[in-house]
């Protein structure tokens, strides 16, 4: 696995990003926190990796709770594959109401986009800074910036329905969409 300090991300290909949520994405609520993701979510990811050569910017909470390092051993622990190569900021909503603000109106915010919490805006942020060809976000948080909606699947922490929980095979294809979308002109 990658570590981020060795990550030159002037020669690191940012081709397909997954900003990547972990509740909801490779656990749900029958997982009980015992760090084994879900088998099916973690073979997606894996089999998007061997396609696309994906690379992980972990999105969740998870990245405030535990460390870069230890995320990467569990990560490895469950057999995923698909390199970490960086997590979000974490930004406090404080001034704005809505996330539906352009990447262009947040580069002319006058106030300090660090004062913003918004999963939205923490994607936004890292698309601003390091523009990658292509992008996917894996979240069972429905984004609602309309640049972010329509690269997002959309994925679930509960359900009746067990084959609905966590990224699963009948959301492959729209992952598969996604990552081949006309490339993001920055």
């Amino acid at each position: 696995m990658l570590n981020i300090q060795d990550i030159n991300y002037g020669n690191e290909n940012l081709d397909n990003i997954v900003f990547l949520d972990i509740d909801g994405v490779l656990n749900d609520m029958t997982s009980h926190c015992n760090y084994e993701f879900n088998k099916e979510a973690i073979t997606i990811l894996n089999d998007l990796y061997k396609k696309y050569n994906i690379k992980i910017v972990i999105s969740s909470s998870w990245r405030e709770a535990y460390t870069f390092q230890f995320l990467q051993k569990l990560f490895n622990d469950n057999e995923l594959v698909v390199p970490i190569i960086d997590k979000t900021n974490v930004f406090f909503k404080d001034s704005i109401e809505t996330n539906t603000m352009s990447l262009e109106e947040i580069e002319n915010l006058k106030d300090d986009i660090s004062n913003i919490y918004s999963r939205d805006y923490e994607i936004l942020d890292w698309l601003k800074r390091f523009k990658p060809k292509h992008f996917l976000i894996l979240d069972d948080f429905k984004m609602s910036n309309p640049l972010l909606f329509k690269h997002q699947v959309v994925t679930k922490y509960w359900s009746y329905n067990q084959n609905d929980l966590a990224l699963n095979k009948n959301q492959i294809d729209l992952c598969e969409y996604i990552l081949e979308l006309e490339e993001k002109k920055w």
